[in-house]
């Protein structure tokens, strides 16, 4: 009986100092570029910023627009009104980078349809990184988020 108690006490014992050790065992290799958080995007190299980042980015909940990041460091950004003939539509191209969790477009060419208002060359938009992972960015200007998915 004795006996009997001492294993089953080890045992026990052997559990829970694996269950308490058990998350300092998983091996991490650096950051993911399918999993990149706002924390990661400050370790990322440069060829990883341009592997997450690149790409065909929509505005959840829009039916309106879209940016496209290029790898080279260029982007598009196009953007419309209300999906009739006089509808009013903006094309923005430049280039883009990432530093310190922020994301900022420099404009080098705008045209515009139907529509004088546009912003000038050479503006630069600058937007906070909330989330970027393989399927969603998220970005913040002046406290509002604007949500991307491929």
């Amino acid at each position: 009986m004795k006996t009997l108690i001492i294993i089953a006490v080890s045992l026990v014992m052997l559990i829970l100092v694996a269950v308490l050790t058990l998350p300092h065992f998983k091996h991490s290799s650096g950051p993911d570029i399918h999993k990149a958080s706002t924390a990661d995007v400050r370790a990322m190299s440069d060829a990883k910023v341009r592997k997450v980042f690149t790409g065909d980015w929509v505005p959840q909940g829009s039916t309106w627009g879209g940016l496209t990041l290029h790898s080279s460091g260029r982007f598009t950004k196009r953007l419309g009104s209300v999906a009739t003939s006089d509808a009013k539509q903006w094309l923005y191209e430049g280039t883009w980078a990432v530093k310190d969790m922020f994301l900022t477009l420099t404009i080098t060419n705008a045209v515009t349809r139907n529509t004088t208002d546009s912003e000038p060359v050479g503006s630069i938009d600058q937007f906070m990184i909330v989330k970027v992972d393989q399927s969603q960015l998220v970005l913040q200007k002046e406290g509002v988020k604007t949500y991307f998915s491929r």
